[in-house]
């Protein structure tokens, strides 16, 4: 089920029956997916209000590895996080708006925009959406060098704005955050959680992120 937390705008009900996702059945051993479930992310994470949760990220090209604490510290006054990966079919809509936001903010020190890459929610040996995902349909990465791969090919099919980084193989980003398959979170400076997007991926909105943003930089 999919949890609907505070702080997030949902952007549309699952509808039909099985999946809830319009696309392929359950998996036939009921296995989602980690942090998931058959309407998508399973709820949890920080709460507006609460204390952000530091852990490492790793660059893609280069296999560096930084605190998610030092990224919120140096962000001027807010960090705005979207978290996803490429085999997520709606994610893959959705971010380009995360990205959009980032272009419109880009000009703006007091806001960094940060993508998480996280394991993949509908890979290939997996709950696969098979052919509805094209050149997205891959295999769950097996290690941080597969994983900094994948990430790689999907920033560079964005040439977008935003930084993007890696989860580690443990999935502490993802599950920390219970950000499956995707989410959005808003971190100030002093790593408060001040934005909780309402689990994806019906919950993912960037828009009612904006919304949000826009009163915190008055």
């Amino acid at each position: 089920m999919m949890g609907m937390m505070n702080g997030g705008g949902s952007r549309g009900g699952g509808g039909g029956s099985g999946s809830g996702f319009g696309g392929p059945p359950p998996p036939p051993n009921g296995d989602y997916g980690e942090g998931l479930g058959p309407q998508g992310g399973l709820g949890g994470g920080p709460k507006r209000g609460k204390n952000a949760i530091d852990c490492l990220l790793y660059e893609p090209a280069t296999g560096d590895v930084l605190s998610l604490s030092s990224l919120w510290k140096g962000s001027g006054q807010f960090l705005c996080i979207s978290f996803g990966s490429s085999s997520c079919n709606m994610f893959r809509r959705s971010h380009s708006d995360f990205e959009s936001l980032a272009s419109r903010h880009r000009s703006n020190p007091k806001v960094s925009f940060l993508s998480v890459y996280i394991s993949e929610a509908h890979p290939k040996d997996g709950w696969s959406f098979g052919s509805m995902n094209g050149r997205w349909d891959i295999n769950q990465a097996r290690s941080l060098e597969e994983r900094r791969r994948d990430c790689t090919t999907w920033q560079q099919s964005f040439r977008g704005t935003t930084r993007y980084l890696c989860d580690g193989m443990d999935n502490k980003a993802k599950l920390s955050y219970m950000s499956a398959p995707d989410r959005l979170y808003i971190v100030d400076v002093n790593g408060v959680v001040r934005y909780q997007g309402d689990s994806g991926p019906f919950g993912y909105s960037a828009a009612h992120m904006e919304q949000t943003l826009t009163r915190l930089l008055q």
